[in-house]
Formats: structure tokens, sequence, C-alpha cells
């Protein structure tokens, strides 16, 4: 009677489950092919931007966001110029003894940290006794290696650098630096593409289409994030694997989505979201128009430091994918640095290897704390065991130049 009972409470049990699964794939189905937008209700603070004919774009200067980590809320600053960074005047250059030029993308721009690596390296070689010294923060999210060399051309000689920074995303930046520099559009200071690319599917969008997309974002609360997701399904949904479609349709509507993606992503192995049909194999190659491009970047970049006196250090940041090593990239971004000449390379994919998940945020796949600080400390190794400061003596600082 006992053993009846059991029996069926288990069957019971089982009967749920398979319902409880069956609707869960129904709603799934339908969900994804719907293409319905819920409210979000986003109320975390965007950082807000404006178009630069040069740069394609750039923060708009003098806001304030604020941001939260477990200490609690912190305030991330952007300067006169658009950078995260303190006020830029000639009064700081000219004053500054040894100076930094750090170029990179959202990497180096640390907006969910309260001390990003700029700050991080500027501090450890001050304890240093290099006292008259200050590290430049040129990162902006998204930002590739054409938008840096803008970067290097505005304001390098201004600043006259002792060294200059590139910090190149295994990620994404190979892939970015086939995009026209016009491929971002600022709309109600929305940042938002208008050069839609998927797999090896592109498009360009209008001004026109551009606002209305921006206008749904508005209305619906989307975050910049869902903004782009939602345009990608848009315009390549009927591409794209059941998987993927519905994991980009299901961070459009729900924020935490994104987080737990993220978060699944960091878990897999590169073979199992392949397998899975998350995304298509060829993104984790490297294409030879996207090596010829990166190339000739990195070389106008060099040689624009020979012109400037300014030593140049190239740091490979890698993507966080379980232990991912970006093996391919990796390899063909040192040798695309021994063609332009440059010799100052940190490789970054050794250092974190060992523990991926310590240096890297849980749910945003960017550095944590500990990834800014182990960055900072190889900078600032590689800065002094190479005396690219050119000190004059051991813990000398000369006045201002």
């Amino acid at each position: 009677m006992f053993r009846q009972h059991i029996t069926k409470r288990i069957i019971a049990l089982c009967i749920g489950f398979a319902i409880s699964f069956i609707m869960i794939v129904i709603f799934v189905l339908v969900f994804s092919k719907s293409g319905i937008i819920l409210n979000q209700n986003y109320s975390a603070d965007m950082f807000l931007y404006k178009e630069d004919s040069i740069l394609g774009y750039r923060l708009l200067p003098n806001q304030e966001v604020i941001r939260q980590d477990s200490s609690g809320n912190f305030t991330v600053s952007i300067n006169n110029i658009g950078f995260r960074d303190s006020l830029y005047d000639s009064i700081l250059i000219t004053n500054t003894f040894y100076k930094i030029m750090l170029l990179g993308d959202s990497f180096t721009f640390g907006g969910r940290v309260r001390y990003p690596y700029s700050s991080l390296v500027q501090s450890k070689l001050i304890s240093k006794h290099i006292l008259s010294l200050h590290v430049f923060n040129f990162g902006i999210p998204g930002f590739g290696t054409l938008n840096e060399y803008g970067i290097l051309n505005i304001y390098g000689d201004q600043i006259k650098p002792d060294i200059a920074i590139v910090a190149f995303f295994l990620g994404n930046d190979f892939h970015d630096n086939l995009l026209p520099l016009n491929n971002m559009k600022v709309i109600d200071g929305y940042l938002v593409h208008n050069f839609i690319s998927w797999s090896d599917k592109r498009c360009v969008l209008s001004d026109d289409e551009l606002k209305s997309y921006v206008s749904v974002a508005k209305a619906k609360g989307l975050s910049p994030y869902s903004l782009a997701q939602l345009i990608r399904v848009d315009k390549f949904g009927d591409h794209m694997t059941f998987i993927e479609r519905t994991v980009r349709q299901l961070g459009i509507n729900f924020p935490v989505v994104r987080t737990l993606v993220d978060m699944t992503k960091t878990k897999l192995s590169i073979n199992s979201i392949l397998s899975f049909g998350i995304t298509n194999p060829a993104y984790y190659g490297v294409t030879k128009e996207e090596a010829q491009a990166t190339g000739d970047y990195l070389t106008k970049i060099q040689n624009k430091c020979r012109e400037l006196q300014a030593e140049l250090i190239l740091v490979m940041i890698p993507e966080y994918i379980g232990n991912y090593d970006d093996g391919e990239r990796r390899t063909t971004l040192k040798n695309l640095c021994r063609e332009a000449g440059i010799v100052n390379v940190i490789d970054l994919f050794p250092i974190f290897e060992d523990n991926m998940a310590k240096y890297y945020l849980e749910a945003d796949a960017h550095f944590s704390p500990a990834g800014h600080e182990a960055t900072a400390d190889a900078i600032t190794a590689h800065i002094l065991d190479h005396n690219l400061l050119h000190l004059e003596g051991k813990g000398s600082s000369p006045g201002p130049r």
C-alpha cells in the first residue's frame, strides 16, 4: 500500500514536470517568434553621447552617472572633453612631467568599478616616487583601434606623452576595425548602430529608421544593450538559430536575462556554446580583412608614437568565456604587432587563465575590481622593468617641463 502511494506520487510529480516543461516550451516558441517588447522600466542611469566628426562619437562632457557596487553608490564623472578623467586643461599638461595616454574601450573606461586600471596605474607609479605623473584615461565604450588612432592624433600633439598604451579587446576589436567610423549615430543621447551586422549579413539603417527605434526604446525604457538587440532581431531574426533569437529576444524584454546569459556563458566551454547554436563559429576566427585593417591601424599608431617620441605598449585583453584561450586571435595580434614594430606587448591571458572568474564581473563580462588591479600591476611592472619612462635615477621625479 505504501509502495503504491509512493509510486503514484512519483508519477504525479513526473507528469507535473512534463506539463510544466511543455508549457514553458510553448511560451518560448510563441514568445521568440512574436517579437513583442514588454515594458522594462529600465531605471539604471545611462551615459549620454554626442557625435564627433573625427572620433565618430564621444561621451557628453560634464555628466555624472551613479553606479553601485557591493560597497554602495559611487559616481562616474565625465570631464570637460568627454572622458572619464580629471579636468583636461593646459595647466594639467604643463605642470605634469611624466604623461601616459591610455587608449581603449569599455574595459579601459571601467564604468562598473570605482577605480579603473588607469587610476590604479597612476597611483602605483606615484607610490614608486614618480610624483609628477598623470595617466590620461581616453577609454570610451565601443571604441576600436580606428577610434583610438583618432584620439592619439587629436590629443597626442597637445599632451606629448612619454607612453601611449593601447588596450585591445580580443572579443570584438578585430571585427569592429572593419566598421566605418560613422557606424554609430547619436539620437537623443542614445548611442545606436546604423551599420548593423550579424554573421555574414549586413545592413545600413537610415536616420528615420534609427529615430523610430530610439522612440521605441525611450517609450519602453530599453537599455542601450536591449536597443541593439532589438534592431538585430528585427533585421536578422529570420536568419538566427532558434536559441540565439530566443536569447536575444529575452534580453530585450528582461534586463536580468542578459545577466543570466553572461553568467551562463562564463561557465561554458567554447565547444558547448557552438554546439548549442548560441553563436556562429566564424565569430571566433579572424578574417584576412580584419587582420589587414587592424594591422594598418596599429602601424599608424606606432608611426604616430615615433613622431611623438613616445613608447607604445599594447595590452591584450582576453574575452571571458570559461577558460577560453583566444588562441588564434592572440597569435594573429602578436604577429601584427611584430610586423608593425610594436615590441612592448602585454598578454593578460597567462595572468588570468588560472582563475578567470576572479578577474571579471560575474554578470557583466567586464573587469572586476580584481581584474583592474591585476591589469594595473602588469602595466606598472612592464613600465618599470623596461624603464619606459626613462627615469633619470632611482625614485627621481624632475619638476614640470
